[in-house]
């Protein structure tokens, strides 16, 4: 289990390291509008929004069907949205069903391909730019 905070590099980073990737949303946050996070949201396998009670029981709602129309639109697969509250205990049957469906199927070996040559690139060029700024440091003296 990995968990990042925010939005940017760390999901698609994870996403390339993981076998699964889940993105979590909280309601009313604007988010949704604003094609959440699209990077993250392309790479999703599942869309969880939290709070799902209470006075943000129905900005649940409208958040979760706003990320099933943003997922329509930038996702080939079908990805699920689950709407969860920690508070009354829901949502997490369904979800719980969902994970261990994905645990029973075999690794996907064209994504387990794709992120090794990534993490592959991705020391290449790591290791490139410590030796430019090694050289440009001796340059500068």
């Amino acid at each position: 289990i990995i968990e990042t905070v925010g939005a940017g590099q760390n999901e698609m980073q994870i996403a390339k390291l993981s076998d699964l990737f889940l993105l979590l949303a909280m309601p009313a946050t604007g988010d949704e509008l604003q094609g959440i996070k699209r990077g993250a949201i392309e790479l999703a396998d599942a869309v969880i929004v939290t709070k799902h009670d209470g006075k943000l029981k129905s900005a649940a709602e409208i958040s979760a069907a706003q990320l099933r129309t943003s997922l329509s639109l930038y996702s080939q697969a079908t990805v699920p949205v689950f709407l969860t509250s920690n508070i009354q205990k829901t949502g997490y049957a369904e979800l719980l069903n969902f994970l261990q469906k994905k645990m029973t199927q075999p690794i996907d070996q064209e994504k387990r391909a794709n992120q090794a040559q990534f993490w592959l690139n991705q020391g290449i060029y790591l290791e490139t730019i410590k030796k430019i700024n090694k050289q440009a440091i001796k340059n500068l003296r």
